[in-house]
């Protein structure tokens, strides 16, 4: 399995994911939000507890805060609060989360539904 994991990166390069419950999706590391979100706040990333939380999980904590180490920096704080915007605009749904493959020169999408 671990030899399979060093090709990860790229298979993720090939996917885009729809957000619907989260359980599937990991909060800073798959490009559910245009971007992953330890790209969009590296500052933020580096306190993070969990660097493999999912969406779902994220939602559930209620209190971001705990998620952190702490103290943060200013930089990290400013970097949360644009977080939590997103997470506040979100729409979530308790259906499976969406991946989609993009296979082949002629880029034709296929869906999975996640976990």
């Amino acid at each position: 399995m671990e030899g399979y994991l060093k090709y990860l990166p790229h298979f993720k390069e090939m996917t885009r994911v729809q957000l619907q419950y989260g359980s599937s999706i990991l909060f800073w590391q798959d490009n559910w939000n245009g971007q992953e979100l330890k790209s969009l706040a590296p500052e933020l990333y580096s306190f993070a507890k969990n660097k493999l939380i999912t969406v779902q999980k994220v939602r559930e904590q209620g209190d971001f805060i705990q998620l952190l180490h702490l103290p943060i920096s200013e930089e990290a704080f400013e970097q949360m609060q644009q977080l939590l915007q997103i997470l506040g605009s979100l729409t979530i749904t308790e259906d499976k989360d969406i991946w989609r493959y993009i296979w082949g020169e002629n880029s034709a999408l296929q869906e999975h539904t996640g976990l």
